[in-house]
């Protein structure tokens, strides 16, 4: 009986990916799903503040798998917060982060989030531990994407594995996470599968 429950939910999950992205799809669907991600820091810089970190994974949602390439900037408030981990850190609010999906040959989805009220995360003071969220807004797409709009809160964890210079950080950051999101994905009117 459990095969039969584990060939029912692959099924229904393949039909999910199947009409999320076909030219019968119309409307708005539920976009869920997780990943796993590095990060680097890079010279690419919204404000010329800071640098952005530079993020590339992989993802599993309703859509099918993915992989990703995000930059995102943040900037250190004065505000106190417990990582993760439960080790006392401070909150860093985002700049403006921009990301792209590549789901293979359905096409490409594209997010922007800017400022505080769409993001933050603690990062820890002691220990590399860090997380927070960031609401996305889906600016479009191509091929079966293309015109899509939406939204996702995106929740991530992940530490910090190297951090050179001093004071640690000045010269460069290496870290990995994980993440989940929700939301939902409206495939815009150019949006048919070819």
């Amino acid at each position: 009986m459990r095969i039969g429950i584990r060939q029912l939910a692959f099924v229904l999950t393949f039909l999910i990916s199947f009409v999320a992205t076909s030219e019968a799809f119309a409307g708005t669907i539920p976009f869920i799903g997780f990943g796993t991600y590095t990060n680097v820091n890079s010279s690419f810089t919204y404000d010329g503040a800071a640098s952005a970190a530079l993020l590339t994974g992989s993802e599993s949602s309703n859509l099918g798998p993915a992989t990703f390439q995000v930059v995102s900037e943040v900037s250190p408030s004065t505000v106190a917060c417990t990582a993760p981990d439960g080790t006392a850190g401070t909150t860093f609010d985002l700049v403006q982060t921009d990301a792209a999906g590549a789901w293979g040959q359905k096409g490409q989805l594209f997010f922007t989030a800017v400022g505080a009220q769409a993001g933050s995360q603690c990062v820890s003071s002691t220990t590399g531990s860090n997380g927070g969220s960031i609401t996305y807004t889906i600016t479009g797409g191509t091929g079966a994407f293309a015109g899509a709009s939406g939204s996702t809160l995106l929740k991530f964890t992940g530490h910090t594995l190297a951090a050179t210079g001093s004071p640690p950080g000045s010269t460069g950051i290496f870290g990995a996470g994980q993440f989940t999101f929700s939301g939902s994905l409206t495939k815009g009117s150019a949006g048919s599968a070819h």
